[in-house]
């Protein structure tokens, strides 16, 4: 994953990143089980 060189990357995750990353883990397990 690309990181912000600002060092904004360590700030907590908001609901959007989650949301992001939910999606991601969503896609590849569809992935990894077809």
């Amino acid at each position: 994953m690309a990181t912000p060189s600002s060092g904004v990357n360590l700030r907590p995750a908001t609901d959007s990143d989650v949301d992001t990353l939910a999606s991601i883990a969503d896609a590849a397990f569809a992935t990894d089980t077809h």
